[in-house]
Parts: C-alpha cells; structure tokens; sequence
C-alpha cells in the first residue's frame, strides 16, 4: 500500500510539474517551426476557437528585406503549446518601412 500512494504521489508531481513549468507563450512553438524562414516574430493578433487558438503573426524575411505574415494553429496541452499547422505568406512588393493590411 504504500509503495501505491508513494507512486501516485510521484505521478502527480510530476503532472504538477509539466503543466506549472512549460512554455506558457504560444508564439514561441511558432517561432521554433519558422526558424530559418522568419526572424523577429510579432504577434498582430489571436484568437481562441475550438480547435485551438488561431494565432496571426508578422516578422522579417529574406534577411530584413520583406515581411512574413503568417496564420498558424496552436494548441494547449499538458506539456505546452502543439503547433496544428498553418502557413504564411512573404510579401515581396511592400518594403518593411511601409505600412501593409492583412486582410
């Protein structure tokens, strides 16, 4: 029996564990998956569905000429943020000191 509770005990602490202690931000998976394509991440915007959160993204590519504006799908687990999927778009015709609408 007590070999029992001192199991359970060390099973919860460690479920205590990953879910006190993970990444709580969940731009950073994104800025994993994207690593040699964009730097400087920024997030415009987010919003939470029932999937996951939707999380709308800017950051610089091609070494500082364009921007990147990417969508991508996250979500919540015991461990941290799961990136789903998702895609991005770099445009090419505006340079990064001009304003440019995400539509």
């Amino acid at each position: 029996m007590k070999k029992l509770l001192l199991f359970a005990t060390i099973l919860v602490s460690i479920i205590l564990f990953f879910m006190f202690y993970r990444n709580d931000e969940p731009v950073e998976i994104i800025r994993e998956v994207r690593d040699d394509i964009v730097e400087d991440i920024k997030v415009i915007d987010q919003l939470e569905t029932a999937e996951g959160i939707m999380i709308y993204s800017v950051g610089e590519s091609n070494n500082g000429e364009n921007y990147m504006y990417s969508v991508d799908l996250v979500k919540n687990s015991l461990t941290g943020y799961k990136w789903l999927g998702g895609g991005g778009h770099v445009n090419t015709d505006v340079p990064l000191n001009k304003q440019f609408t995400l539509s």
